[in-house]
């Protein structure tokens, strides 16, 4: 399994008109802290968490991913 991470490190979120600016703003960095910590428990089970920056980005990861499927797998009996 692969985690890409497709959200741009300068988003900013729309907000509705009449919102307060301040709440706006809480709002968006609680969510910002729950998604890195989301991808921070991700990256600690063992699943990869690549940030998609255009094409190519995954090229490495992937390439990866795949020498590592073909490696001969250890069981306990």
């Amino acid at each position: 399994m692969l985690v890409v991470d497709t959200l741009p490190t300068d988003v900013v979120p729309a907000v509705v008109e009449g919102t307060d600016p301040r709440i706006a703003d809480l709002a968006w960095r609680m969510r910002r802290i729950e998604r890195r910590e989301a991808l921070a428990r991700l990256a600690t089970i063992g699943c990869p968490v690549v940030a998609w920056r255009g094409p190519g980005t995954l090229d490495e990861v992937l390439h990866r991913l795949a020498r590592w499927a073909q490696l001969p797998q250890v069981r306990a009996r």
